[in-house]
């Protein structure tokens, strides 16, 4: 699952992601949010997610990635990899 918002939390739209991605489209000048989650709890989100648009890679922190898109220039649109791996588990055998 994913939403958008705006960096002060205005919510924009949130549904299931496609493919591991949520695509950003016709976005006006602007600061946002994107989260991500799994409803089961069994992904989270790994180091590395990628846009065309950032040349580099993303880092979610609390599984969030904030962005501006002032910093794109015209774009219209954009696809953001969550980059989702197995979550890890707890094993008490282990301590």
């Amino acid at each position: 699952m994913a939403s958008l918002s705006t960096k002060d939390g205005q919510l924009i739209k949130s549904g299931p992601m496609v493919g591991g991605e949520i695509s950003v489209k016709d976005l006006p000048p602007g600061e946002y949010c994107v989260k991500v989650w799994d409803p089961k709890n069994m992904y989270v989100t790994g180091p590395v997610g990628t846009t065309k648009q950032l040349y580099k890679s993303n880092q979610f922190v609390d599984n969030q990635l904030c962005f501006n898109t002032n910093t794109f220039g015209n774009v219209r649109g954009m696809d953001i990899r969550a980059g989702m791996v197995k979550a890890p588990r707890y094993n008490p055998t282990l301590g």
